[in-house]
């Protein structure tokens, strides 16, 4: 009987199953790169939607914000409206319920807050509103906007607080010093203009953005006719190369007499 016995295999067969494992596993390894990119993205995703930067920010914000529940009851605040009113957040986080509020004030803004429920963002026109943290009353504007989940569902209503009072003053004392710099700008501009010596503003290439007529009369030309020309133009020849070095000494911000 004869014995079974595996045939040898060809020659160059073996080769063949080496390179055959190396390619399987180059291939692999670079699936398994491919992987790790795809994992180090989405874990640099996630780092970015950290919730604890969104806290960060909505504690930064200059203006009052409040997220309330769609059963009106707060969820949180921001700083801005803890100065704002002089309530601690344990003061009004799952205690105040705007919807049972019946202020006047607060009457008007649950109109608006009803509106945001309902998916549409809803300013309530400036209301006087009493500002705890100091006493006085002050006119508010209320904003109230709806927050939705991943899923599309609505999660929370958002009120943004505007202190009326304060942007009228801020407006106020812009018109003030807008009205103090033109006064300025006229009184310089009279003596720019009548001073016996001649005057020259020029730019940091050294070109003629104006002059006033005592310059111009210098000059034997009209004030117009010596803008946009670098002042080095009415230099004696022999005398440019000094000029400007002296130039580039005042724009170093040295002061120098030519």
């Amino acid at each position: 009987m004869e014995s079974a016995h595996t045939p040898p295999k060809p020659i160059g067969s073996h080769g063949s199953e080496m390179n055959a494992d190396t390619e399987l596993i180059a291939r692999l390894r670079a699936e398994n790169a491919e992987l790790r990119r795809q994992l180090a993205e989405r874990e640099q995703a996630a780092a970015e939607c950290d919730p604890a930067h969104y806290v960060a920010l909505f504690s930064a914000l200059p203006l009052p914000v409040a997220l309330y529940r769609p059963n009106g009851v707060v969820q949180a605040i921001n700083a801005a409206h803890v100065t704002m009113f002089g309530k601690a957040p344990a003061d009004l986080i799952d205690r105040y319920n705007l919807l049972c509020d019946t202020t006047e004030h607060e009457a008007l803004f649950v109109q608006h807050f009803v509106q945001a429920c309902s998916g549409v963002v809803s300013t309530a026109p400036p209301t006087q509103f009493a500002r705890a943290a100091c006493g006085r009353r002050v006119w508010m504007q209320g904003t109230y906007f709806p927050i939705y989940g991943s899923d599309g569902a609505l999660i929370l209503i958002g009120e943004l607080l505007i202190d009326v009072d304060a942007h009228m003053q801020a407006d106020t004392e812009r018109d003030q010093a807008i009205a103090i710099l033109a006064q300025r700008e006229r009184r310089l501009r009279v003596i720019f203009e009548n001073s016996a010596s001649g005057i020259t503003l020029v730019s940091a290439e050294g070109v003629t953005l104006a002059a006033n007529p005592a310059m111009a009369r210098i000059l034997d030309s009209h004030p117009d006719e010596l803008i946009g020309r670098l002042i080095m133009t009415h230099t004696h020849p022999e005398d440019v190369w000094h000029e400007r070095d002296l130039f580039a000494e005042l724009i170093a911000g040295r002061a120098i007499i030519m």
